[in-house]
């Protein structure tokens, strides 16, 4: 495991990249998914340093768009 030293604008940009990832999950994915444990363990760099949206152990397929329900029950890392 090296330690790479990310400058604030590399850091923008793997938020954007997680966002990007999440915002595939949830509205493009066919059924939509929803991924239930964002934390940073679970935002994995490739080679060039772009973030993958990884571990979706805790996800969960929406089957019926127009029949979700949102709950606040609290899921995933504490």
């Amino acid at each position: 495991k090296s330690k790479i030293q990310l400058d604030w604008h590399k850091r923008l940009q793997v938020s954007l990249d997680s966002a990007t990832g999440l915002a595939y999950l949830h509205e493009h994915a066919n059924p939509p998914i929803i991924h239930r444990d964002v934390k940073s363990a679970n935002i994995l760099l490739d080679e060039d340093l772009t973030a993958k949206v990884a571990d979706l152990g805790l996800s969960k397929l929406v089957p019926n768009v127009a029949k979700v329900h949102i709950s606040g029950q609290v899921k995933g890392t504490l």
